[in-house]
């Protein structure tokens, strides 16, 4: 659909329909933070519906102005219904806007980075008799950076033109880079939510919104101090080959997540200097190990590996080495809570094992890789969700069944997979503990092809320590991750195997004579045979059943071997064919374009790559097209 721009005032027709419109106002009134990414997110500290509704725009906002509102987290609705009624707004508090009417919305914007803006008030007017939404900043303070733009601005949506429209008022006070931002970044993005909004029931859904069980104002400001503290040292002294920028600051966010969910908890028992302990099973890295214990958390980090940074921290953050079998051997009473980030195979035994554990033990659990109980790729059962989201039902029934109410929430981290449960509560006494073990049971033996024997009565006094036998083990034929990690990428196979796989499969591509027009450092052309086009299916039935074997033990087989030698080869959308080693290439009987050396820094070839010999010379009949200098690869024999 096309878009008029007139100054201050932009139309866009459009296929979407009114309700699809005022969804997409809700994303932006409710989850601002997705677009500006000054915000980490938003307070609503009132919400009411005009009674007055007769009353202008305009005039709401500067009543508003006014009466200087206090940018506090919290206050009391009556003192804001009688600010209204003192600035001649009649306002009875509403929290259900789904009816038509006029209503008020004020919001606390929290910032990102604290160091930089303050806190602010927005006001919202959502118009359901005229279709229009409306957002004043009301920031007093212009000459402070702001985090939203400090003047009036409208998204109006005309039914008999099928037009959304915004509204920018009062532009010539207005900062020019906010008018830009808002109309090349914010109008867009309410255009695309309602084009491509689905209506549908909410309820439906496991979670709409994030950090829905933690304070948001607490939690940005807890995470900006633990990012100050811990994550610019991590990020520089990182041993490991995982992207310090993802990982670093992942942990960081999970970390003042649980200290929150455990202040609010400890708030709650009015235990407030009783600490809770933790063990976190597959902790990876033990980067969250290490912050929850310095903020003064007693726990333990266990992992079938050890990582190269477990060396670098101190002594008291305790990581083991320890594979973790399903068994009554592996349960920790003393914990009080079990923490599953990312935990893949274990994902859904970390409920099972905080219900046997004990009655007090809670979970916190980070689902990703999906897992059955017996360590197998988890089936997706509901064809109409996702792969992801049928698993988070799956581990969400599981957490039922295990006798806990799991609470829902989404992290903000930098991962697709962020929706977390939260196992803090049980939803049966404790002297049913028989019966839902009994329950659990069952669990486990539909999922495993042996019947094992009853296991009640073994939950308690275990500690870390594995002392047991196997005729403990929950499940016998459970796959958790092995101690020692098999390299599955066909860099491990034999050097002889590898030569005569990638020489067979260039001999097949070459007997295709396509000869193409090449030139190299001096200009000199000539033609050189590239090849054809061979679909992988066709080559595995070209290569010896023994040989393919031994590929197929590999993960990714015959392709990830063809990619791996991505020199030689370029494999696409199923197919394979020779790579031409030129920045310049052009089919015969088009005029050829010469190679041009590299002269800028950016433009220089790896170094340790002219250590190897160059395939094409010395394999390809027509030889290497580039001269030794233009080549990455030595053409001279070692």
């Amino acid at each position: 659909m096309s878009s008029n721009d007139q100054g201050n005032k932009i139309h866009h027709r459009t296929d979407a329909t009114l309700e699809q419109f005022w969804k997409a106002v809700d994303i932006w009134n409710t989850s601002a933070h997705v677009v500006n990414r000054r915000l980490c997110g938003v307070i609503c500290l009132f919400i009411g519906r005009i009674l007055n509704s007769d009353v202008d725009h305009d005039v709401i906002v500067s009543k508003i102005r006014d009466a200087s509102i206090p940018s506090v987290t919290s206050m009391e609705d009556d003192y804001i219904l009688k600010t209204l009624e003192a600035a001649g707004i009649k306002t009875r508090k509403d929290n259900n806007i789904s009816e038509m009417g006029v209503y008020i919305c004020i919001k606390k914007l929290l910032p990102r980075n604290s160091d930089k803006f303050q806190p602010c008030l927005e006001l919202v007017i959502i118009d359901k008799l005229q279709n229009v939404a409306l957002f004043s900043g009301l920031q007093e303070d212009y000459e402070q950076p702001c985090l939203t733009p400090n003047f009036t601005y409208s998204f109006c949506y005309n039914e008999e033109k099928n037009q959304i429209i915004l509204v920018i008022n009062n532009e010539s006070r207005a900062c020019i880079t906010s008018v830009a931002w808002i109309k090349d970044q914010l109008f867009p993005k309410i255009i695309k939510w309602a084009e491509t909004a689905v209506i549908e029931d909410r309820s439906n859904r496991l979670v709409t919104s994030s950090l829905n069980l933690v304070n948001i104002a607490k939690y940005n400001k807890l995470y900006q101090q633990l990012k100050k503290k811990y994550g610019l040292q991590m990020v520089q002294m990182w041993p490991e080959n995982t992207d310090p920028l993802k990982f670093v600051y992942e942990d960081v966010a999970i970390a003042a997540y649980l200290l929150l969910l455990w202040e609010h908890e400890r708030l709650q028992r009015k235990t407030q200097n009783a600490y809770q302990t933790f063990v976190d099973l597959g902790c990876g890295n033990g980067l969250l190990v290490h912050i929850l214990t310095s903020e003064g958390h007693q726990g333990i980090g266990l992992d079938v590996r050890k990582r190269k940074i477990w060396d670098f921290y101190p002594s008291n953050t305790k990581l083991q080495v320890q594979p973790i079998v399903p068994s009554a051997e592996c349960l920790f009473p003393e914990a009080d809570w079990l923490i599953g980030n990312h935990s893949d195979e274990l994902t859904p035994w970390i409920p099972i094992f905080a219900a046997r554990s004990s009655y007090r033990c809670r979970f916190f659990l980070l689902p990703c890789c999906c897992y059955e109980l017996n360590g197998q790729k988890y089936q997706r059962v509901n064809s109409s969700h996702s792969q992801y989201m049928d698993y988070l039902d799956y581990i969400y029934k599981l957490c039922k069944i295990c006798g806990f109410t799991a609470k829902i929430d989404k992290l903000r981290i930098p991962s697709t997979k962020r929706i977390c449960l939260v196992g803090c509560e049980r939803d049966y006494p404790e002297e049913d503990t028989q019966n839902v073990d009994r329950d659990i049971k069952v669990l486990i033996d539909s999922k495993t092809s042996r019947r094992m024997e009853a296991v009640s009565g073994e939950q308690s006094g275990r500690g870390l320590e594995k002392k047991g036998s196997d005729d403990k083990k929950w499940m016998q034929d459970v796959r958790i991750r092995e101690k020692e990690e098999k390299v599955r990428n066909c860099t491990h196979l034999h050097s002889g195997l590898v030569e005569e796989i990638v020489k067979l499969v260039a001999e097949q591509l070459l007997k295709v004579q396509q000869n193409i027009l090449v030139s190299d450092a001096e200009s000199k052309e000539r033609l050189w045979n590239a090849g054809g086009k061979l679909s992988l299916e066709k080559v595995a039935s070209l290569i010896p059943r023994e040989r393919l074997k031994n590929l197929k033990n590999e993960c990714g087989g015959l392709q990830t071997l063809l990619k791996n030698n991505g020199h030689i080869f370029l494999v696409e959308h199923g197919y394979v064919q020779v790579r031409v080693p030129s920045a310049a290439v052009l089919i015969q009987n088009k005029k050829p374009v010469s190679w041009q050396r590299p002269h800028c820094q950016g433009n220089i070839r790896n170094v340790s790559r002219k250590q190897k010999p160059c395939w094409f010379q010395f394999n390809h009949p027509d030889g290497c097209p580039l001269s030794d200098e233009g080549c990455s690869y030595k053409h001279a024999r070692m």
